[in-house]
């Protein structure tokens, strides 16, 4: 009875590994797959003007957030906040740079 319940264990996880490893490919399928869908000019307009916003924003957020750190430590010289301050404007230029390289395709 005890190898019967060995063989249905062993049977339900290999089941079970093929059903999760079916989920992994279908949603790695669908992470893979570029997305071809047109946009209007005006929601392109749009989009991109919530784009450049949001990435101004994330910014400015950044920076209020390390001046606030930088109150807060009494060095004279903030390593932290410089450090801070040029990944932020290391990552803004790259999401800039990101942000004005996408061009979908327009619908006619």
């Amino acid at each position: 009875m005890t190898k019967m319940y060995a063989v249905s264990a062993v049977l339900m996880a290999l089941a079970f590994g093929l059903l999760a490893l079916g989920i992994h490919r279908a949603i790695t399928a669908a992470h893979s797959q570029p997305i071809s869908a047109c946009v209007t000019q005006k929601d392109y307009d749009r989009i991109r003007q919530l784009s450049v916003n949001a990435i101004d924003q994330a910014f400015g957020e950044q920076v209020v957030h390390l001046y606030a750190v930088w109150l807060k430590d009494f060095d004279p010289e903030p390593k932290r906040a410089v450090v801070g301050m040029a990944n932020n404007i290391s990552a803004y230029q790259r999401a800039m740079a990101n942000s004005n390289a996408w061009r979908p395709v327009i619908c006619k």
